[in-house]
């Protein structure tokens, strides 16, 4: 299933508590002041050109506590964080870009307002039963912040189940808030490792290209921002820009040759997965550890002989 595509995602990018030392470097901003109008296509564009690390105020971390690691996550618009030596042990957060979600759809949770934003916000602990809150390792809270043009901001604070990650996080949203206001650029933050995926302005690499050769099946509105689906030559297919481990890409697959790039294919309950690594391998952190991982793009469809024609086209549609 290609939702099933979505769950392997792997991370991103390392920064010690001394190199975190500015909070942003100074000049760069993303090209426009707000997203643009009403097109799908240029608002994920506008969207993938900030940079999510630079929405995390790095004095606002070290005040949590003196040990500090940032990095870009499994995807560019997504931003990873670990505090620890602090009063509360360890803290983990995770910061994602994306489209905002119906905030009244959600069971749980209730609206505050900052820096005159609604936010909707839960705190894990109140969606498990009381008699089962004990049973907790860790607990959570999680913020969602509707902004400009239909974006939104999500960040998770992940802490030992004793502490209260509602009340830190609610000391991080104001400056989250502020920094979206300044549309940093892409590399804007230290903890942030440029690469091929970073100028990539949507997940449907060479899309006119597949229009022109092959018979697609799209819909600006269904697409994510690292996301790209649609149905070619009658075939279910997802193409995916992500940050992985090596042996997550390379374990038990077929290694193939496409033009420059090597790539690696499996099969999967009728669907092939082709992922093709596209720069070189950076520290990264995800899981709550430090790792080394590699820029992919990655290709699942139900036909093999399209996997390989979508493949090959969006590869040789990247930036040089």
């Amino acid at each position: 299933m290609l939702v099933s595509r979505l769950l392997v995602l792997v991370t991103v990018l390392l920064c010690t508590a001394v190199a975190c030392g500015d909070d942003a470097k100074q000049g760069a901003k993303s090209n426009a002041a707000a997203p643009p109008g009403d097109s799908r296509s240029e608002t994920i564009g506008w969207a993938r050109a900030v940079d999510p690390c630079a929405l995390l105020d790095a004095g606002e971390l070290r005040e949590l506590g003196p040990e500090v690691t940032v990095g870009t996550s499994s995807m560019t618009t997504n931003c990873s964080a670990v505090v620890t030596g602090g009063p509360d042990q360890r803290i983990d957060v995770d910061v994602r870009i994306g489209f905002a979600p119906q905030l009244e759809t959600f069971k749980y949770g209730s609206m505050i307002e900052v820096q005159d934003r609604k936010v909707h916000r839960v705190d894990i602990r109140e969606t498990v039963p009381a008699e089962q809150r004990d049973q907790l390792v860790q607990t959570e809270c999680d913020y969602r912040i509707p902004l400009d043009g239909g974006l939104g901001v999500t960040v998770s604070v992940e802490m030992d189940r004793a502490a209260d990650p509602c009340a830190t996080g609610d000391k991080l949203i104001p400056g989250v808030i502020k920094q979206w206001n300044d549309h940093p650029a892409q590399g804007t933050s230290p903890a942030t490792t440029v690469t091929v995926l970073s100028a990539l302005t949507s997940p449907c690499v060479g899309l006119e290209k597949l229009q022109a050769t092959r018979k697609v099946e799209f819909d600006w509105q269904e697409q994510t921002l690292d996301s790209c689906y649609l149905t070619v030559d009658g075939a279910s297919t997802l193409i995916s820009l992500e940050n992985r481990e090596r042996d997550l890409i390379t374990l038990d697959k077929q290694e193939v040759r496409l033009g420059d790039y090597v790539g690696y294919r499996s099969e999967h309950q009728g669907d092939t997965f082709i992922d093709v690594i596209v720069g070189e391998e950076f520290p990264g952190v995800w899981g709550n550890r430090s790792i080394r991982q590699l820029p992919i793009v990655g290709v699942m469809s139900n036909n093999p002989d399209v996997a390989q024609a979508v493949a090959e086209n969006a590869l040789a549609h990247l930036p040089k």
